[in-house]
């Protein structure tokens, strides 16, 4: 994920439960700090995060990123909107993404299990991550 934007609110930077405190015990950053271990160890023994995955959990982050991108570009190319008015999967107004997604889901097996065994917050599914996949 790309960060285009910065922390604005400094006088909470420092507040007990806020700020900094806070940002450190959400999911984003937890998500980002285990992402950055990962490369610093492939740093120090000269190995890449792909020789860290078992080979079913390589295949499938490869099923889950390539099957993103490509419902990305085709929703880009069709001019359809990404998401709706309730982004919650199975919702009759989720958005084009996630119902492409959970149709082809139920289509597809080796997505299905692709999309269970990635973490919530490295899905690919805010909105300003999708508008970078439509720039690119």
């Amino acid at each position: 994920m790309f960060v285009t934007s910065g922390y604005k609110n400094w006088q909470k930077a420092t507040q007990v439960g806020r700020g900094l405190e806070g940002h450190e015990q959400s999911q984003y950053h937890k998500c980002g700090l285990q992402s950055w271990r990962v490369w610093q160890d492939g740093q120090e023994n000269s190995s890449s995060v792909a020789h860290q995955l078992s080979q079913t959990e390589l295949t499938r982050n490869r099923i889950y990123v390539t099957y993103t991108a490509d419902l990305a570009r085709f929703l880009v190319t069709q001019e359809k909107p990404f998401r709706g008015k309730d982004e919650v999967v199975g919702s009759t107004t989720s958005g084009f993404f996630l119902a492409m997604m959970e149709r082809d889901m139920s289509m597809q097996r080796e997505l299905k299990l692709a999309v269970e065994s990635i973490p919530e917050v490295c899905k690919y599914t805010s909105p300003e991550l999708q508008n970078e996949i439509g720039d690119v």
